[in-house]
């Protein structure tokens, strides 16, 4: 009962924290520091497209990730964790612990390599957990749990768990609500703009389109990137497209 009753305080502060952050970044990093203590070294929060009812893996946008730029250059590249078999399975709805090497017989050798690329980066015990739809999209959290042995992921993972996953589900729920509106607006014009770059008009037919400047355009365009914290041009037609946010 005491082990309960500290877990429900736990998780109380936790929610009143995280709801108190004032941005998505910042209240990320208030979920970082809370899941440290129960094992949790680092940690990724995605989203994944459905399209027409079937679900697949068509694009992912993570919107946080933890890891450090090593293990990130390691698995070559964040865009490479589209191809993990884990991410798949959150996809369909699906935790994994990953030491459960049975799920693998049948991964594909891309799904195989990037997990051999993972383990010798240090990423070897964790877990990915399903945390819910909201609109097309299908979110997940990977877990990852190498600061412990594995004799003690093993061991403390049901109890770890009940408290760690229902503090990914608070975050996921914040997030959602208070963060992501407000961080992945856009603007009816910026809408228009990368709307009609998924049609595959240029930047000057767009503006003849919109009857403004190519200036006018290119500033659109821009804005757009610096909202969805996108690199380039495609990358902001993929993450609006991914986040739901055109009407297509």
């Amino acid at each position: 009962m005491e082990i309960i009753f500290y877990m429900s305080i736990h998780v109380i502060e936790f929610n009143n924290a995280v709801a108190a952050a004032r941005s998505g970044p910042e209240m990320f990093k208030v979920v970082e520091q809370a899941l440290i203590p129960f094992g949790v070294a680092h940690f990724s929060y995605r989203a994944l497209s459905a399209i027409e009812g079937q679900v697949t893996v068509k694009k992912v946008d993570l919107y946080h990730v933890s890891y450090p730029a090593a293990v990130q250059r390691a698995v070559g590249g964040l865009n490479r964790y589209s191809d993990d078999l884990t991410t798949f399975r959150a996809d369909l709805g699906l935790d994994t612990r990953w030491t459960n090497y049975a799920l693998w017989k049948d991964a594909t050798d891309v799904q195989k390599s990037q997990n051999h690329r993972e383990i010798d980066a240090g990423v070897r015990l964790g877990y990915t957990h399903f945390l819910g739809s909201f609109g097309m999209k299908k979110a997940s959290i990977g877990l990852d749990m190498s600061i412990l042995s594995r004799r003690d992921f093993e061991n403390l993972w049901p109890s770890l768990s009940t408290i760690i996953l229902s503090m990914a589900q608070i975050m996921h729920l914040h997030f959602t609500k208070d963060h992501m509106p407000k961080h992945y607006s856009l603007s009816p014009r910026e809408k228009d703009v990368l709307s009609w770059l998924v049609m595959g008009l240029r930047p000057d037919e767009i503006a003849e389109k919109l009857s403004v400047g190519y200036r006018s355009v290119d500033k659109y365009i821009v804005s757009a990137k610096e909202k969805l914290g996108a690199n380039s041009r495609d990358h902001a037609v993929a993450r609006a497209i991914t986040l739901g946010l055109l009407d297509l």
